[in-house]
């Protein structure tokens, strides 16, 4: 966990429960895909 490497959550901070990356920032314009097996995929285009 962040606290055993001594690193304090800060006012503001994005707290994503369970993300196994960080993230990622977008700009207009900016298209993300994703594939999940078993599931189905989706895609979102950022304005």
């Amino acid at each position: 966990t962040l606290g055993e490497f001594g690193i304090p959550f800060k006012a503001g901070e994005v707290i994503l429960s369970g993300s196994l990356v960080p993230l990622e920032p977008v700009v207009p314009g900016d298209e993300m895909h994703m594939e999940l097996s078993g599931v189905g995929s989706a895609t979102i285009t950022f304005r």
